[in-house]
Parts: structure tokens; C-alpha cells; sequence
């Protein structure tokens, strides 16, 4: 093979990096095929001891060439693909397998055979990893990037392909206890947030508002609050009524834009605080966005961030400009817990620097 023809089967291929897949990373972006095909790699290269009397060198071949005909048509999921689906597919990797080179074409052509025919272990083992990674990063993923029949298929998809040997139907258990796990914990969050409420700040409700306030530091993971530190009659006197006044465009100093200030209640207890601003200027665009947030360090991991964020959003709307299609929100690259939360809301990374991550979430 000349060097020239090389570089051609590199650029055929790169397509790969570039088409998404169904699922998501637990960053909170679609994997994309190139992904997935490199975590089944890995899956087989870890199982050369565990399944001694199967080929895996050939294996892990089949898992590296085995998604390359979706650099030519995408990928399509298994529980949408249609017969004219995988037709085109087939059609478009054997064009592509004809124009390679010898011996690189026989050889492909033979494996592609071989995974069709799904006779040999090799094969067998192949096709059991490739469902069971798309099991596993689902369940790496935060499930509110699941749709509803998934919650179902992730419980059994690849089961009956992992029978094929007894290594991988205990891994499949194990993926289905995952699965399982994480949908009953995805339940229970959900029991324990039904009763959560935002309510504007407010005089009457001050000194709850107060000692929320001086359970969350001045600066924390880039959510400023201001009034920490500062006596009860300050608060009352001073950053109350001014928190008030700015939901009032006409009251806003210079430069800034209107924001409305929400805790979040559960029962008569404020468990967090969300702060609304109506629309952007550049500086918001490029930065804070719309919301930030911060929930009460003793109700962290129970879910009201997610459900408070989503009562948020929804206030968000009731302000926001029409031509506004996007809330934007940010967060510190090293706060993993607030990227998940704004992911779980239907969040999509849009670019990230050397200090924060930016998220856009449809309204």
C-alpha cells in the first residue's frame, strides 16, 4: 500500500469521529461512532484471559472495523433502523471494501463475512460486547438522557447475544443490576422533590432567607453571594430590599439586567436559591448566563438542584425574550455536580475554556 492511498483510507474513515451516536457521554455530550468503537476495543482487549479459548486478537479486529460503514451513511439506532436502513449500509461498506487494496480487502472482507454469519465465537463475542458497551455507557450516563423505552431495553438489550459464553452473561447481569440501580435511584430522587416550590425573596420571609444566605460562602464554585457574613439587620435593611428592586428593570444600575431572585422551599424549609436573569447582555452571553444556583450544603445529592433548576427554567420563560431559544447557564470546570445537574435538565456542553464549561438547555 503506497502512502498516498494510505491517507485516502484515513480520510474515508474520519467521518466516524464526526457522526453521534444515541448515547451520551456522563460529561454530558453524544458520543459520537468513533467513541463507541473505541470503548469495544478496550472491552475486548481487557478479555484476553477471561476467554482463553477465543481468538481475541481477531476479535478486537472485528471491533475496530466493525461500525465503519456508518462513516458513510451515520448511525441510525437499533431501535429505529429499518430493513432499507441496513440495506444502504451494507451497499455503501461494500463499495468501500471493493476500492481497498490487497491484501487489506480480502482480509476485511473476510471478517465482515464472518461478524454477518455470527457462527464463530469470535463473532459471537464481538456482537455480545458491542451491545453490552452501549448498555454500559448508558448506564454511565445521567438517565435523563434515556427516553422512555430504554428503560426497558437497557434492562435486556444483548442478553440473549451474551449467552454465548458464560464470562459475558454474568457481565450482562451485572450491566442489568446497573441499569436497575440506577432507575430506582432516578425513582426516589423523583418521591423526594414533588413537594419542592420557588418563591420569590421576600420581607416576610427574610430571616429564612438570612440564614440560608450564611450557610453558603461568598464565593463557591463561582456562585458569588454577597451577603454572607453580613448581621441580620444589614440583610434586612440593606441586600434584601435591593435584591427585591433588581427583578425591576428600572431599578437596575447601569449594565445590568434584570434579575429575579427565587429560593427553593420545601416545606418551610429553603433548601436552595436560584437567580433568574430576564435576558443577556454580552458579558452574561459569554459568561454566567442565565441562572446560577446553589443549593444548602446538607441537601446536596438529593435531587433538588435538578428539580429546582427545572422550576427555574420555567420562571426563565415567563421573562426571557421570544427570539430567545436557549438558556444559558455555566459552570466551573472542576464542578462536575453542577455540569450533571444542568445535563440532566437537557443541557448540551456548547464549548468549554481552560476555566469553565458552557451549557445551553432549549426553552
Amino acid at each position: 500500500m503506497d502512502p498516498r492511498t494510505y491517507i485516502r483510507i484515513l480520510q474515508q474513515v474520519e467521518p466516524l469521529k464526526n457522526y453521534t451516536r444515541h448515547s451520551w457521554t456522563s460529561q454530558g455530550r453524544h458520543e459520537s461512532v468513533a467513541d463507541h468503537s473505541w470503548n469495544l476495543c478496550f472491552m475486548a482487549m481487557l478479555l484476553k484471559d477471561e476467554l482463553p479459548d477465543v481468538n481475541m486478537d481477531k476479535v478486537l479486529r472485528m471491533c475496530v472495523i466493525h461500525d465503519i460503514g456508518e462513516a458513510f451513511t451515520g448511525d441510525v439506532p437499533s431501535f429505529n433502523k429499518t430493513p432499507a436502513d441496513e440495506e444502504l449500509e451494507t451497499k455503501r461498506l461494500q463499495a468501500w471494501v471493493d476500492s481497498l487494496p490487497e491484501p487489506v480487502r480480502s482480509e476485511f472482507a473476510a471478517l465482515y463475512a464472518e461478524m454477518d454469519a455470527l457462527e464463530t465465537m469470535e463473532a459471537k463475542v464481538y456482537k455480545a460486547l458491542d451491545n453490552m458497551e452501549a448498555v454500559s455507557q448508558h448506564n454511565q450516563a445521567d438517565i435523563a438522557t434515556w427516553i422512555p423505552l430504554e428503560y426497558e431495553l437497557n434492562q435486556t438489550y444483548g442478553a440473549d447475544k451474551a449467552q454465548c459464553h458464560p464470562w459475558l452473561a454474568k457481565l450482562r447481569q451485572e450491566l442489568r443490576k446497573d441499569s436497575q440501580e440506577k432507575i430506582a435511584k432516578a425513582n426516589a430522587v423523583q418521591s423526594q422533590t414533588t413537594d419542592l416550590y420557588l418563591k420569590e425573596a421576600n420581607a416576610e420571609d427574610w430571616l429564612n432567607e438570612y440564614e440560608f444566605l450564611q450557610a453558603i460562602p461568598a464565593d463557591e464554585n463561582g456562585f458569588e453571594n454577597s451577603c454572607h457574613g453580613m448581621t441580620p439587620e444589614q440583610f434586612r435593611a440593606e441586600a434584601l430590599p435591593q435584591m427585591t428592586a433588581w427583578a425591576k428593570e428600572e431599578q437596575m444600575p447601569k449594565g445590568f439586567v434584570p434579575q429575579t431572585t427565587f429560593f427553593l422551599w420545601k416545606g418551610n424549609r429553603i433548601v436552595g436559591m436560584f437567580k433568574v436573569r430576564h435576558y443577556l447582555n454580552d458579558a452574561l452571553r459569554n459568561g454566567a448566563g442565565h441562572i446560577g444556583f446553589s443549593i444548602a450544603p446538607e441537601y446536596r445529592g438529593s435531587g433538588y438542584a435538578k428539580a429546582g433548576l427545572r422550576l427555574a427554567l420555567n420562571e426563565l420563560k415567563k421573562v426571557a425574550p421570544a427570539e430567545e431559544t436557549h438558556a444559558y447557564l455555566s459552570c466551573n470546570i472542576d464542578n462536575p455536580a453542577s455540569l450533571a445537574v444542568q445535563i440532566s435538565c437537557g443541557g448540551i456542553v456548547h464549548h468549554r475554556d481552560e476555566t469553565h464549561q458552557y451549557v445551553r438547555i432549549l426553552l
